[in-house]
């Protein structure tokens, strides 16, 4: 006979997934925020107004989604470049663009760890980011 959950443990499952997913929404954007701040909210290519927090390693990589040095501030031009750029050789701008602001090689090596944050890794993350 199949186990069933009653409606209150389906109810606070439910409610620690949307609990997870809302922190990780706002993480999000006081990411955009940190890394707009760092950059003077400027366009690190342009100079032009930054409306755009651009992530160097994909989002999808935990590890460093929420590390502000995983990120440059773009204009939306050159953020619409940099991620619709096909060619490799379109893009060597941007990566020497990488390198001149001191991107840390320790960045590319993390992005590739598998990380699986608990809701307090989360909170400690949101106010070290408020900081």
């Amino acid at each position: 006979m199949p186990v069933r959950r009653t409606e209150s443990a389906l109810k606070r499952a439910k409610t620690r997934k949307t609990g997870k997913a809302k922190l990780e929404a706002e993480l999000d954007k006081l990411w955009s925020l940190a890394v707009k701040k760092r950059d003077g909210y400027k366009c690190v290519r342009c100079g032009k107004p930054a409306v755009h927090a651009h992530h160097i390693f994909s989002r999808r990589h935990k590890r460093t989604r929420w590390e502000v040095k995983n990120g440059i501030a773009l204009c939306y031009r050159d953020h619409w470049y940099w991620v619709r750029s096909a060619a490799p050789a379109d893009k060597q701008e941007y990566l020497d663009l990488i390198d001149r602001i001191s991107f840390p090689g320790w960045l590319a090596r993390e992005s590739g760890k598998v990380w699986k944050p608990t809701i307090d890794d989360l909170l400690e993350l949101k106010e070290r980011l408020k900081a």
